[in-house]
Formats: structure tokens, sequence, C-alpha cells
């Protein structure tokens, strides 16, 4: 049996990547007042992950639909609720934490030193694993709160 290629290598990644944010959410208690009334919003930048995003529209969260956008501008994000943005964008990464300082809006990145930089959830790989680094100032500052089980999985806590 052969080598996977490497485009489906890729996006089988970028699945694993955009589910482990799904489920992360999960596992996240946002503020009452911060709660959506209608859905939960899901935003990111990169169209390289239109396809894996989109099989979680409609799926529930926390008792609400999840809907999923992407996003073109950092101004955009203050309609969503949770913010994925990639490594590829990291170029935004000062805006986005500029706009969204002690806002609730989950941040998750896969952008190596992201939970440094003051993001929220940095997704890592390791022994060929998708694992979590967690800021839980970051997520504290934000009104956000992390449950005690998805923290103990955690590789890193700040």
């Amino acid at each position: 049996m052969g080598a996977m290629p490497l485009a489906v290598q890729a996006n089988d990644e970028l699945t694993m990547k955009a589910s482990l944010a799904y489920n992360l959410a999960k596992f996240v208690k946002w503020p009452e007042q911060a709660q959506p009334k209608e859905y939960w919003q899901l935003c990111y930048f990169s169209e390289v992950y239109d396809q894996v995003f989109k099989p979680l529209q409609n799926k529930k969260l926390l008792g609400k639909e999840l809907h999923v956008k992407r996003l073109r501008e950092v101004s955009e994000v203050m309609s969503c609720h949770i913010v994925y943005i990639d490594a590829d964008n990291r170029g935004f990464l000062r805006r986005l934490f500029v706009a969204l300082e002690k806002k609730p809006t989950l941040t998750i990145s896969d952008s190596r030193g992201f939970a440094d930089q003051g993001g929220m959830l940095e997704v890592v790989s390791a022994d060929s694993k998708l694992r979590f680094k967690v800021n839980n100032t970051e997520m504290k500052n934000s009104n956000l709160l992390m449950s005690s089980k998805a923290l103990r999985l955690a590789v890193e806590v700040k």
C-alpha cells in the first residue's frame, strides 16, 4: 500500500483541526450575557478551511446550532463567538487581539506561539497527534471558563 497523497494528508489534518476547534468549544463556558439567542458563530479567515468547517454548519454546540462563516477582515469578528485563525493568517493576530480584547470570544489557532502571544487555544502537533495549549489567563480576562476536564488534556496551561 502506497503513501497517502500530500493533498489528502493536508486535508485530513485541516479536518482534524476543525474538529478539535469544535470539540474544544464544547468545554468552554461563556458568560450568560455573551451566549447567543439564536446560534453560535464560528468564524475563520482562510479559504483552505472552507471544506472542513462547512460540515460543522448547523451542528449543535451547547444546545444551539453552530453557523460557520469565513471572514475577510478583522473588523468582522464582532459577530463571532469563536474565531479560528490559521498560521497562514498570523499577520492578523495583533489586530485580532486588539479587536477582541476582554471580549468573550474564544480564539483558536495553529500558529506557533499563539498562546504565548495572547491567544486562548493553540493547536499543536505532538507525536503525530493534534494536542492543544491553553492560555487560561487570557480566557479568564475575557470571562471564558474552560472545563477542568479539558484543561487536564492540554499539553500546557498558562
